[in-house]
């Protein structure tokens, strides 16, 4: 029978033994009333392991993890403290792998918090963040979850209230995510990625500057699907504008395929009920992207070398990005009858010292996050860099062209 907990009074350690490892489902999917109590009591659980993903709250800071052993797949969002700090193991893992390793046993998530939303005949939607939640809580022996009157009930995936340990009631405000800022540098890659979209392709877009600023691009394009991770502020707009129908997928025609939902409390509310919109988890979002017949992906970059692998992760021996699903969701798009592997970047960065220095390097990258033989195409604010079939020495010519002029005469050495 599900326990319900009173807010005022959580004992975690009812349900949380000594040696756990913990899951919290990430962004706007944190049970906050649930992470705080987390938080509050961490001494008293006697040692346990916690796996975060992207943050967007400051519920895990640096001086308030003592006590816990925290690990993630990346540093994302507020994360990214901790692993500066020293203070995140990071597991080397994409997150359409994650059920896989769970279902064999190699990875093992004893208790899942996560946030749901109100049932509806006898199930709880899990609204705003599925991915590899589900997965989780299917192989997990403790369930807490947070059921919160704000979360939407969106369709697709959802938890029977029965298979829920315990649960807290609470009305709080959602964790939001910010469109980033288009600068001049952003709105030319938009551009060029935006020159590779066709009419009718099915897209996966992460989430932050780049790919808001790709979505307004794509305001003229018609009978675009989606079948992605995250679903953002910039896709939805395109929902709304009439540019994506999702009618040529091949894939649940008519619905847009999500595993979670990044953006502002607009987004949030046009999820809730929304018959177009189906919650999966990367069983379908990632693993099962190879069958759209025009995906379109598109990823961000922090290097990409002559060779073309990609670094998505680290940066001078910080760790500041994530495996994530990119090379699983390049080698999709590049595997995709009529569909296509965007990895975009800007063609510079300025280093620590001030430095002006390529991003399109001639030295390895310094952590490849997707091989040589997944990747399909590069784009910069220069242009479009086609690499799926080129040989090394055709590789680099292509990448000198969308390389900062100031950096293009080392390639033609």
């Amino acid at each position: 029978m599900t326990v319900v907990l009173d807010s005022a009074d959580l004992d975690l350690s009812r349900f949380i033994r000594p040696g756990d490892t913990i899951l919290v489902a990430e962004g706007s999917g944190e049970p906050l009333t649930l992470t705080e109590a987390l938080i509050q009591q961490r001494h008293a659980l006697g040692g346990v392991r916690v796996f975060v993903g992207l943050g967007l709250s400051t519920t895990f800071s640096a001086d308030r993890v003592d006590g816990l052993t925290m690990a993630s797949y990346g540093a994302l969002g507020s994360t990214r403290r901790l692993a500066d700090a020293g203070l995140l193991d990071i597991v080397p893992v994409g997150l359409g792998d994650i059920p896989g390793l769970l279902e064999s046993g190699v990875m093992r998530f004893d208790v899942v918090l996560t946030s749901v939303a109100p049932a509806i005949e006898g199930r709880h939607p899990l609204g705003l963040m599925a991915l590899h939640v589900p997965a989780a809580i299917r192989h997990a022996r403790t369930v807490l979850a947070e059921i919160n009157a704000q979360v939407p009930q969106t369709r697709g995936v959802s938890i029977e209230a029965s298979r829920l340990t315990a649960v807290v009631y609470s009305d709080r405000a959602l964790l939001i995510s910010p469109a980033g800022a288009a600068d001049p540098v952003i709105q030319a890659i938009a551009a060029n990625v935006a020159s590779v979209v066709n009419d009718g392709a099915t897209l996966q877009l992460g989430v932050g500057a780049v790919p808001d600023a790709v979505c307004a691009q794509l305001r003229n394009h018609r009978d675009l699907g989606i079948h992605s991770g995250m679903l953002s502020d910039g896709l939805v707009d395109l929902i709304r504008r009439g540019v994506v129908t999702n009618r040529l997928k091949s894939q649940s025609p008519g619905v847009s395929v999500i595993g979670a939902v990044l953006g502002s409390e607009d987004s949030y509310r046009f999820v809730h009920q929304n018959p177009e919109i189906r919650m999966e988890g990367v069983e379908v979002t990632h693993q099962s992207a190879h069958r759209e017949t025009a995906m379109v992906s598109i990823n961000s970059a922090l290097e990409v070398d002559v060779w073309g692998q990609v670094n998505a992760e680290v940066v001078g021996g910080r760790y500041i990005g994530a495996i994530g699903g990119q090379p699983q969701l390049c080698r999709a798009g590049r595997r995709s009858a009529r569909g296509r592997g965007v990895i975009a970047l800007p063609a510079t960065a300025t280093a620590r010292d001030g430095d002006r220095i390529s991003r399109i390097r001639l030295a390895a990258v310094e952590r490849v996050t997707t091989s040589a033989s997944d990747i399909d195409i590069v784009v910069t604010e220069y242009g479009v860099a086609r690499l799926s079939g080129l040989g090394f020495s055709e590789r680099r010519k292509a990448l000198a062209a969308v390389a900062h002029p100031d950096f293009r005469d080392g390639f033609r050495q």
